[in-house]
């Protein structure tokens, strides 16, 4: 069968699909003899990032007083980003 499109949720909009794309990341690592994640070590790596974007965002906002555009996210995503403000 040849597929002309792929959806990929990534972001789980559409579902939950974090456990997929760790063990697809993690077959790709595998191949190339790095080191794997389990899906509690890919969160933190994610929550970190977050956590580092909103605090540069909301420094920016708070120097210039100019609002920014966050782009869309899922509940997980927003509990860390708007968790993130209380932090400056």
């Amino acid at each position: 069968m040849k597929y002309k499109n792929v959806v990929w949720d990534w972001n789980g909009t559409l579902l939950n699909d974090v456990k997929v794309g760790v063990n697809t990341l993690n077959d790709m690592l595998g191949r190339r003899g790095l080191p794997l994640l389990s899906v509690e070590d890919y969160k933190e790596k994610v929550s970190k990032h977050l956590e580092y974007n909103v605090k540069k965002i909301a420094r920016e906002v708070k120097k210039t007083g100019v609002s920014a555009k966050l782009d869309p996210m899922n509940s997980y995503e927003r509990r860390i980003r708007f968790s993130g403000h209380r932090l400056l």
